[in-house]
């Protein structure tokens, strides 16, 4: 009997293919979400470095799971195994290159050591605390911090409001919170961080007048100290938005503008490092 039945059809004493049997005068198909694991799987290694590898790699693992259970349930007319696991495995490869990617970004970001950079941490956690009442600081250092925030918060507001005259910028209401400032001082600087309320929706202009009104505001907070800063000491200000700092000026306490300018963070961390381990 078995010689009459078609070649799709059970045989007798045949084993089931896995999956099941094909309906006899049906075609087989690909799954399309093997097809998009595959795709999403393969886009995953170039764009994990900007950070939309993570979606896509996410999407090539859920369409490649979908897609191995459509083929086990398919009975057989569904292919596409073999493009899932691809799909999944290249996912899960673009998830481990981003991870060892921030492991090196995380040992790059301390390049004077973690004693360093740990101390430098110390001082941006102040960043939200009030200047005042802060027990981190000392009687100097909360002095400066409160002198150079009364004065930035109001000239940053009247900044923001030129700008906004000027038909372009921000509203000023549209600045949420205030300003907060941190202040350490050491035998190698006197650092003032700031965290700028809506830094990065300012415009190039209005980015360097803050940066222009910050260190003067800064010059003039640490005049305040009795006695003065030696005249070997570093003046460093740092402008900062919710994550990346946009300004970086180091000078003279009395010069009236800044020796350099930049938004390299680790020239922040290298005011922490022992001066016998200095390069």
């Amino acid at each position: 009997m078995k010689d009459y039945l078609p070649s799709s059809f059970p045989q007798p004493g045949v084993p089931p293919l896995p999956g099941g049997y094909p309906m006899p005068g049906q075609p087989t198909r690909t799954s399309g979400m093997a097809i998009a694991s595959l795709v999403f799987g393969v886009i995953s290694l170039p764009m994990i470095f900007v950070c939309l590898g993570l979606f896509t790699g996410l999407l090539g693992i859920v369409f490649g799971i979908i897609a191995l259970v459509a083929v086990s349930k398919g009975g057989g007319q569904v292919k596409g195994r073999g493009m899932a696991w691809a799909g999944i495995l290249l996912s899960v490869a673009a998830f481990g290159i981003y991870g060892v990617f921030l492991a090196y970004m995380s040992k790059e970001s301390k390049p004077f050591g973690s004693e360093a950079y740990d101390k430098f941490e110390e001082v941006e956690r102040t960043l939200s605390a009030e200047p005042g009442s802060d027990g981190s600081m000392t009687e100097d250092e909360k002095k400066v911090a409160i002198a150079f925030l009364e004065d930035f918060t109001t000239l940053h507001a009247l900044s923001v409001e030129r700008e906004q005259d000027a038909g372009k910028g921000l509203e000023p209401t549209e600045l949420k919170g205030e300003a907060e400032v941190a202040c350490r001082i050491t035998d190698r600087c006197c650092m003032i961080l700031v965290r700028v309320p809506e830094y990065r929706r300012h415009t190039e202009d209005a980015k360097k007048s803050v940066s222009e009104m910050a260190w003067m505001v800064a010059v003039s907070a640490v005049e305040s100290l009795d006695p003065p800063l030696d005249e070997d000491v570093v003046l460093v200000v740092g402008l900062k938005g919710m994550a990346q700092y946009g300004a970086i000026m180091t000078g003279s306490p009395t010069a009236v503008a800044p020796e350099k300018t930049d938004n390299k963070e680790s020239r922040l961390h290298e005011f922490f490092q022992d001066a016998a381990e200095a390069p």
